[in-house]
C-alpha cells in the first residue's frame, strides 16, 4: 500500500540532479527557503 502512495504523493525531486554535493546543495537550499517561507505568514 506504501508503495501505492509513494507514486502518486511522494515524487523523487533528486532524480535529475547528477551528484551527490548538488543533491546536498539542493536539500539545504529547499529546508531554508521553505523556512523562511513560513515565517513570513
Amino acid at each position: 500500500m506504501f508503495f501505492i502512495l509513494k507514486l502518486f504523493f511522494f515524487p523523487n525531486y533528486l532524480k535529475e540532479i547528477p551528484s551527490d554535493q548538488s543533491k546536498s546543495e539542493y536539500v539545504g537550499n529547499e529546508l531554508i527557503e521553505r523556512s523562511l517561507n513560513t515565517n513570513d505568514e
